[in-house]
């Protein structure tokens, strides 16, 4: 699966953290549909981890950290 076919899994609001995979370090941050993560759409993931956080409007949401083939 890719990363535009998994974006469309998750539901809107929740935020998605790129990485790559055996890296600790965050490629981007963002909500589900910024167009920063356009470059990246075609990379296939690996991993998808989910927690949950307060984002800044103090509402729990999930965010979804996607791992990254290189």
């Amino acid at each position: 699966m890719n990363l535009k076919q998994t974006l469309n899994l998750i539901t809107e609001g929740n935020i998605v953290a790129l990485k790559y995979k055996d890296s600790e370090e965050i490629i981007v941050k963002d909500y589900k549909d910024s167009d920063i993560f356009d470059s990246f759409m075609d990379c296939k993931v690996v991993e998808l981890n989910t927690a949950c956080v307060i984002n800044e409007f103090e509402e729990e949401v999930m965010e979804m950290t996607v791992e990254l083939e290189h």
